[in-house]
């Protein structure tokens, strides 16, 4: 998955709890499941293997409060990772905050903070369309210092079709190191009334277990809608970690809305 991706949310379950601030998703509570499994190359460690499941709730005044647990297994351990976040208007735009830990897991992070505000910063004066300014920060402490993700961008959303694309330079700091720099580019789209496809390309340093390192990533993936209140998707992802190993995952997914 794209850096991106990470630094909101977990697995592929980011579109629940933050998203461009043009959406108003419908009031009520979304179950989204999630499986995931990563081939690993140029390397002797096992594959990876993850599930995770997220409850979010929608308020009339459109107020997001949502739960996630995830399982994961990586390097020949397993951890469980717990998140809690609201998502709620803040100065003319969307804000979120979200609170997670695995409790002294093996790789995954003991206090794992992210934040994010989306708000428009242009809209023409006439018809749809228009572009975002987002922030999201990451403060991710796992045992050893902490390792800071910041990630500015602008959305564009194209007048004329349900449609948008994102760029977003990545800053990383890790504990007691220096500033590393990259840049990551998105993009979404509907296919009619059911389908959705979306892309990513990231050049960008990435952060695994506390260490980070030089990656190169794309993504593509495609999203049905059965009715209003269920949809399934499927993710492709290629990471090339520099110096390291190269991972493919394929991730899917179910979100159900009551």
């Amino acid at each position: 998955m794209s850096i991106r991706s990470r630094l909101i949310g977990g697995l592929a379950l980011t579109s629940l709890m933050a998203g461009p601030a043009m959406a108003q998703p419908a009031a009520g509570l979304t179950a989204d499941l999630v499986v995931e499994h990563v081939a690993l190359s140029r390397t002797t460690l096992d594959d990876w293997s993850g599930a995770g499941l997220q409850l979010g709730y929608r308020n009339a005044d459109n107020r997001l409060t949502w739960g996630r647990a995830e399982w994961s297994r990586r390097f020949g351990a397993q951890d469980l990772f717990l998140q809690a976040g609201l998502q709620d208007r803040l100065a003319d735009g969307v804000a979120s905050v979200a609170l997670g830990s695995a409790f002294g897991g093996d790789f995954r992070e003991d206090i794992d903070l992210r934040l994010a505000w989306t708000r428009p910063a242009w809209r023409p004066a006439q018809g749809a369309g228009g572009t975002d300014f987002d922030l999201t920060a990451r403060f991710a402490d796992y045992g050893d210092g902490v390792v800071t993700v910041l990630a500015p961008g602008l959305i564009h959303y194209l007048a004329g079709r349900d449609a948008w694309l994102s760029v977003s330079p990545i800053f990383v700091r890790a504990s007691g190191g220096d500033w590393e720099s990259g840049l990551a580019l998105r993009g979404d789209t509907a296919l009619g009334a059911k389908w959705r496809i979306r892309g990513g390309l990231s050049l960008a340093p990435d952060v695994e277990a506390g260490r980070v390192a030089r990656t190169r990533s794309v993504e593509f993936g495609v999203r049905r809608a059965f009715g209003p209140h269920q949809e399934i998707g499927w993710t492709v992802s290629q990471v090339d970690r520099s110096g390291s190993y190269a991972r493919t995952g394929l991730a899917l997914s179910l979100r159900q809305r009551f």
